[in-house]
């Protein structure tokens, strides 16, 4: 009988942490989504969308701002915003806590803000957080590279 403890204990050892790796690739999967429709949002300036999947006291440092905006500020510069996004590498996401992750990226800018030209390439960081069943950004940064 002691064998067979040891077995099925072996076995939930061996099978938990395939399941909590399943649970996190899904938690992955959404934190992509809700991403990606946040960086589709911005190209398209869909004031809206953005709205909907930032938190209130969302906070973002955007590679050529002169400091960290808040989310109102940041949407009255949108239409000084002209921008396509491609990514170079990644993206990598890192689960800080069951409702916290972190997601990061290089990423090619193209367009231009306030009439310049943006930069090549940039760092991109996002932390997101999961509220009322939903993942949101709450603060982005964009570092230059180039």
């Amino acid at each position: 009988m002691q064998k067979w403890g040891a077995l099925l204990a072996l076995v939930g050892m061996l099978l938990i942490p395939a399941i909590a790796n399943a649970d996190d690739a899904a938690t992955i999967d959404e934190i992509e989504a809700a991403s990606d429709g946040l960086n589709q949002a911005f190209q398209r300036q869909d004031e809206a969308y953005i709205k909907e999947n930032t938190t209130d006291d969302h906070m973002a440092m955007f590679a050529l701002w002169s400091g960290p905006k808040p989310i109102a500020e940041n949407l009255e510069l949108l239409g000084d915003l002209k921008m396509k996004q491609t990514i170079l590498s990644g993206p990598d996401v890192k689960l800080l806590a069951p409702k916290v992750a972190m997601r990061t990226s290089t990423m090619k800018l193209e367009g231009e803000y306030q009439g310049k030209p943006l930069v090549e390439r940039v760092y991109k960081v996002q932390i997101m957080v999961k509220q009322n069943g939903k993942w949101l950004e709450k603060f982005y940064q964009s570092t230059i590279l180039d």
